[in-house]
């Protein structure tokens, strides 16, 4: 039985998660969603399809959509889902079998897992209000990995889990206005002093959207603004607006810069 594997990963934890869950399942194989969304048009078919995808705003990253809404069709004889966040996940999942629903399938197990978090953003009063609304904090992937496992292995059904329902329908709303922001928010990033020219942020960006020019990094106006390129620099010379300066840069230790 052969089994695909779509991710998407910036800063490592999904594809830390999608090469654990790949590393238990036979016949499996990692598929990037930054490699494919670039495609024209796509079909995914196989015994088995699973999506392992980060939560940002409470919601799908942009890329993501952008991905699912290429694919013309997708059939498989048992699909799984896999959600991680920080701590809040909204209806991530719920929106990503609503797009799967419309390819003519549907998500027969989805789980919501929580991991570190490396955005380097603040608390603030959104995030306040999803805490509160937001029910039972997702276990930790670690955790549940046996679980997960097991269920996908012997394709079993398992419910899609989400926030609450209030949570869902605040997240929802928040997270088409945080899209939006996203995309325009390569304006607040920039490279300081230590930068030496090495490309690393090009390379990584899951849009194409930085450019060296004159030998410094130059972020165009369509950012999925999932941290990678301010993370996995080597020299520690990506900032983001003054937030990040004198901040250790992170991400998932499993995986480094050649995995992806």
């Amino acid at each position: 039985m052969k089994t695909k594997i779509y991710y998407f990963s910036a800063t490592g934890n999904c594809l830390y998660a999608a090469k654990k869950i790949s590393e238990n399942i036979d016949n499996s194989e990692l598929v990037s969603i930054t490699r494919e969304f670039k495609k024209e048009s796509i079909n995914i078919k196989s015994d088995k399809i699973g999506f392992i995808i980060p939560v940002y705003a409470w919601g799908l990253p942009r890329i993501v959509e952008d991905f699912l809404k290429k694919i013309t069709t997708i059939h498989a004889d048992y699909i799984f889902g896999i959600a991680s966040c920080a701590g809040t996940p909204g209806s991530t999942l719920k929106k990503l079998d609503k797009f799967i629903k419309k390819k003519g399938s549907k998500l027969n197990a989805g789980f919501v897992v929580t991991q570190k978090s490396y955005t380097l953003m603040d608390s603030n009063l959104f995030m306040d209000i999803m805490i509160k609304i937001a029910g039972k904090t997702p276990e930790k992937f670690t955790k549940r990995f046996d679980g997960i496992v097991d269920i996908i292995k012997n394709n079993k059904k398992h419910k899609i889990e989400s926030s609450s329902v209030l949570a869902n329908l605040f997240g929802a709303f928040i997270h088409k206005m945080a899209l939006k922001h996203f995309k325009e928010a390569g304006k607040d990033f920039w490279a300081n002093y230590k930068c030496n020219n090495c490309g690393i942020c090009v390379e990584i960006c899951p849009r194409d959207n930085i450019k060296l020019i004159n030998k410094k990094p130059s972020w165009d106006n369509n950012c999925e603004f999932c941290m990678a390129c301010l993370q996995w620099c080597p020299q520690e010379a990506v900032e983001y607006q003054d937030i990040s300066k004198n901040k250790k840069r992170i991400h998932n230790e499993k995986i480094n810069i050649n995995d992806f």
